[in-house]
């Protein structure tokens, strides 16, 4: 099947023969003669007769999800996995069914970096389930896209978000000049219905767009150009700011952003981390990437500040506005009304 190759047997003493399979593969140097750079993933499921042939497919494909640091892997579909499989199963189903009714969001404050004070929240999914106790993200957007159902939940955060808002002191909004931000996904963004439903939920809880942030990730970028700028543009006009998430260093990225009328670039945990004394590199690449978004005039987040060594080489970089668990970690709405 395409790239796959599925083998079965009645041999007993399986693992040996696996074993072999492996060696044969890593003497044929695929990556040196061949430039051949792709992981192959050796799966198999043994001396079971209680589920059928196509159940076992179904399971050695999601096993084919599951990502490996080797070359060559070799992995077993054992009873651990299988409690795996079954729980995403359920997930999908739930999802199929428009069983959300536990998605609740939690919300990270954002902080000015000098004076410590909250300026923002995002409002972050989180899925808690009767059944199935606590779904973490990574385990249900990933399903929900797949099966072009995360407008649910983008939907349902959004309106989280506005609710959360309607219970803040006017004061305090006005004071800090506040706002909350919600993601919003590839997939939700393309929908003919997305402007239409935002512009409802924000008529319905009668909240100001001015205090609303939309997060659209950096795969945004592999939408249509015109299409974007459109509805970019649309939201701006409404009074919605609107951010890149997740940025990176990609030069796509990058070179878009000259064209793309966003107004704050969030960067991306995965860079900060790479940043200390003995990674010049990746030091020299956060300034650069700050340089070149304050010189656009964009404003910056810094997202995943886990470190004072972190927090004092943004201060030191001009860098306002950041969020991460050295100064909170996502809380509920009424553990976030007692922070501020």
């Amino acid at each position: 099947s395409g790239s796959k190759f599925y083998i079965i047997t009645n041999e007993s003493n399986i693992i040996p023969k696996i074993n072999e399979i492996k060696k044969n593969l890593s003497r044929l140097k695929l990556k040196e003669n061949y430039n051949f750079n792709e992981e192959i993933k050796i799966s198999f499921y043994k001396n079971r007769t209680s589920i059928s042939t196509e159940e076992v497919f179904e399971y050695l494909e999601i096993l084919d999800e599951i990502k490996e640091e080797k070359n060559i892997s070799i992995s077993e579909l054992d009873n651990q996995l299988i409690e795996k499989i079954n729980r995403r199963t359920q997930i999908k189903h739930k999802i199929i069914n428009k069983d959300i009714k536990g998605i609740h969001a939690l919300f990270q404050p954002k902080f000015d970096l000098t004076t410590k004070k909250v300026l923002g929240a995002e409002a972050l999914a989180r899925w808690q389930n009767e059944s199935l106790g606590a779904i973490y993200p990574d385990e249900f957007i990933f399903i929900a896209e797949k099966l072009k159902k995360v407008y649910l939940i983008d939907y349902k955060i959004a309106e989280e978000s506005l609710k959360f808002l309607n219970k803040m002191s006017q004061t305090y909004l006005l004071e800090n000049n506040f706002r909350i931000s919600f993601n919003i996904s590839l997939q939700t963004f393309e929908r003919d219905d997305f402007l239409k439903t935002i512009v409802t939920l924000i008529e319905k809880y009668k909240i100001d767009p001015n205090l609303l942030e939309i997060e659209l990730t950096e795969t945004i970028l592999g939408l249509n150009l015109t299409t974007i700028i459109e509805k970019i543009n649309h939201l701006k006009t409404i009074g919605f700011q609107v951010s890149i998430d997740d940025f990176t260093a990609g030069n796509s990225s990058v070179s878009l952003l000259s064209v793309l009328p966003v107004d704050i670039i969030k960067f991306d945990k995965s860079i900060l981390d790479r940043v200390n004394p003995n990674n010049k590199v990746a030091t020299d690449v956060y300034k650069g990437l700050i340089n070149i978004i304050k010189g656009s005039n964009f404003k910056i987040v810094a997202e995943g500040i886990e470190t004072n060594e972190q927090l004092n080489f943004l201060k030191s970089n001009k860098v306002d506005i950041g969020q991460g668990y050295i100064f909170s970690k996502p809380l509920s709405k009424e553990d976030f009304f007692k922070l501020i």
